[in-house]
């Protein structure tokens, strides 16, 4: 069970928990499943033990957008990342060559 804490200055009644009252500054347990459901609500809930901090640091980095791959970098990382990042479809990019998606979407630098 992982541990979070009502950070919202306030006492909540949590849907999630049958409409369980938690006092402001109060902590509480939750699945581990759970707890980036809380903690990513970062105003109003901080993880307390490794298991939320590991939850919380798992749904953090889900939200960063990858990285674009080096220049060299195979096809099919280029592929990943530009359906990944929502530039464009598999089905858009299916005849390009690594060189062609690349270039097409390869971030713009200002000179």
């Amino acid at each position: 069970m992982a541990k979070v804490k009502n950070v919202s200055g306030e006492d909540r009644f949590v849907p999630w928990l049958a409409g369980r009252l938690v006092l402001a500054g109060a902590v509480i347990e939750v699945d581990d499943e759970q707890a980036w459901a809380f903690t990513e609500q970062a105003s109003v809930w901080e993880p307390v033990d490794k298991a939320a901090q590991k939850a919380h640091d798992a749904g953090v980095a889900e939200l960063k957008p990858p990285e674009e791959p080096g220049g060299n970098a195979s096809r099919e990382a280029w592929a990943a990342y530009v359906v990944t990042t929502g530039k464009a479809t598999n089905d858009e990019i299916e005849d390009l060559s690594r060189d062609d998606i690349r270039d097409t979407y390869k971030a713009q630098t200002e000179a």
